[in-house]
């Protein structure tokens, strides 16, 4: 994968991004659905919209 990052042409391998994406998905407790998240808030939002 190619992409720019300030100014540089950076390239990575398929691995090193799912490692590197894995381990900024580590942290989050197994119970925890950020699918479930995010659709809270995105309802929440919708909620404040309509009411305004």
């Amino acid at each position: 994968m190619a992409r720019v990052e300030d100014g540089c042409l950076v390239l990575e391998t398929r691995e090193h991004i799912l490692a590197r994406v894995k381990a900024r998905f580590a942290k989050i407790p197994s119970g925890v659905s950020l699918v479930e998240e995010l659709l809270a808030e995105r309802r929440a939002e919708a909620l404040r919209e309509e009411e305004a």
